[in-house]
């Protein structure tokens, strides 16, 4: 589905698309079991073109500026990004490439335009468990595209 129909899913159920914060928790869910297609994720540049943020129940750049620029930018702050080479906004300067997904060929970001029809990760923070396991929720869950809201409550 599209990445703003991704994002309502995940909010209607008290979560939001996944804010990748550390190399860890990147490889946590590059590694995932139920990592089989490529994945929407939180980071966008919506409200301002080269301005990426990670979405969240506060907005669309209600989480961590994470990017300023195109694939000559760099990460602010000391975020931590995964993007692909050229990546993101390439140099053609398609102003309809706004939102981020989990490339699975590379496992590496790219910016796509977000009307794409991808699988998302939903996460909720304040979770029990360990840090890496937050509440990831992977879809879609079945053969049909049925997306599934799943969590692990502990160790």
């Amino acid at each position: 589905m599209s990445w703003s129909r991704a994002r309502g899913i995940c909010e209607a159920a008290s979560g939001y698309l996944v804010s990748i914060d550390s190399a860890a928790e990147d490889q946590y869910v590059d590694s995932h079991p139920s990592f089989t297609y490529s994945v929407w994720i939180g980071a966008n540049d919506l409200q301002t073109e080269g301005q990426w943020y990670f979405a969240n129940s506060a907005g669309l750049s209600g989480g961590t500026h994470l990017w300023s620029g195109d694939e000559t930018g760099s990460a602010l702050g000391g975020a931590f990004t995964d993007w692909g080479t050229a990546e993101p906004n390439p140099a053609d300067d398609d102003s309809s490439v706004d939102c981020a997904f989990i490339y699975k060929v590379t496992l590496a970001w790219r910016a796509n335009g977000c009307e794409f029809d991808g699988a998302f990760v939903c996460e909720w923070r304040g979770h029990q468990g360990t840090a890496m396991n937050r509440g990831v929720s992977f879809t879609p869950s079945d053969d049909n595209g049925r997306p599934s809201l799943t969590f692990q409550a502990g160790p």
